[in-house]
């Protein structure tokens, strides 16, 4: 919804408007949600994330917790 200026998905690369589809190797869904996908990694990792950009380009980045 919102990318914080100088938060990690800033740094990333992310841009609002962004849709991130996976996070490692979990799927996205209503059944397993973002939160719930972050659940597995701790503060400092290091997550790959799968992101779908409204231009309709799909990209991976690397974000640190």
């Amino acid at each position: 919804v919102t990318v914080w200026p100088g938060g990690p998905a800033d740094v990333a690369g992310l841009e609002t408007g962004d849709i991130i589809l996976e996070v490692g190797d979990a799927n996205l869904s209503s059944s397993v949600t973002l939160a719930q996908a972050l659940d597995q990694f701790d503060s400092g990792d290091t997550v790959e994330l799968s992101v779908y950009q409204p231009n309709g380009n799909k990209i991976t980045v690397r974000v640190k917790l």
